[in-house]
């Protein structure tokens, strides 16, 4: 009896500190958010981005480099490389034209497979 309840005691702490473990604050869901938008842009000219910081200010231009602290934009008025700690971002919206023609090139071709090969039957 004492084993089974020391057993189910572990098992329970183990699950109990389990979900602490990976619960999120708002801030880390955020920076996990933004991250995740910069890497869906990738980098380069064809990676536009806008970025509202925490402080008020705003910055526009293209991705030009990542890591996994920060991101670095290359501000398209001064021309001047700026590194954003991701903590330091409010918001980032973005679009990359190559990905986008990708997408839609890739649909043409899928559909013009279908439209083939779904009259030879």
């Amino acid at each position: 009896m004492k084993r089974i309840t020391v057993i189910s005691l572990i098992v329970f702490l183990q699950l109990f500190s389990v979900n602490f473990a990976f619960a999120e604050t708002k801030e880390e869901k955020q920076i996990t958010k933004v991250k995740t938008n910069v890497q869906k842009l990738g980098i380069g000219p064809d990676a536009k981005i806008e970025v509202k910081l925490k402080n008020g200010s705003k910055v526009k231009g293209y991705v030009l480099n990542s890591d996994v602290e920060q991101f670095v934009v290359m501000d398209s008025k001064t021309g001047a490389a700026l590194p954003i700690p991701y903590e330091q971002v409010r918001q980032a919206q973005g679009s990359n034209r190559k990905t986008g023609v990708i997408v839609i090139v890739s649909l043409i071709v899928l559909g013009a497979l279908l439209l083939y090969f779904g009259g030879k039957s």
